[in-house]
């Protein structure tokens, strides 16, 4: 949900509200980004007017957590809060500005950890999808792994992460990742 003006002036700076629904159609979950006029550079992102957050809604209403870009010298770097704001998972991935070939025909990989960094819970990622569907459309496929055992809040944090990540880093002109 995004007004028509915000999508061709501002771009995936713009405010949105993602709707998630269950299959009956009722909506369970809501994923909300303020609009923020910094383009993301991942050397600033900690600056309160600048860097990416979502905030992530189970039941809608009721904040579970955010989505937080972090500052970093070239690799993209989420941190998942839970509605206190205290971490709870990083997201690294692959280094920006084209300096890793990460376009040919691989998956385009983010680690999942704890705050730590040093117990690997899982990955997102985003699936290569052949050259035609990567060349002529903007359609992506995501997914993201996590272990069986987690809490169901903390997988809808991360779930909710993904589209932060898409935002960011595959919504702008083709591959500026």
């Amino acid at each position: 949900e995004s007004d028509c003006c915000s999508r061709q002036v501002c771009g995936p700076n713009r405010p949105y509200v993602i709707h998630i629904t269950d299959n009956n159609g009722q909506e369970v979950m809501s994923v909300r980004h303020e609009f923020v006029c910094c383009t993301g550079c991942c050397w600033c992102a900690t600056n309160s007017s600048c860097g990416y957050e979502v905030a992530i809604e189970a039941p809608v209403g009721n904040i579970i957590g955010y989505a937080k870009q972090h500052t970093s010298a070239w690799k993209p770097h989420i941190r998942v809060l839970d509605a206190n704001r205290q971490e709870m998972f990083v997201l690294r991935g692959p280094c920006c500005w084209g300096c890793q070939n990460v376009y040919c025909t691989d998956d385009i990989e983010f680690s999942v950890t704890d705050q730590a960094e040093d117990k690997y819970l899982g990955r997102m990622f985003k699936r290569w999808a052949g050259c035609g569907r990567e060349t002529f459309t903007d359609a992506d496929t995501f997914g993201v792994t996590f272990p069986l055992d987690m809490p169901v809040p903390a997988k809808a944090l991360l779930f909710g992460a993904v589209f932060l990540v898409d935002f960011m880093y595959f919504e702008r002109a083709k591959h500026s990742y």
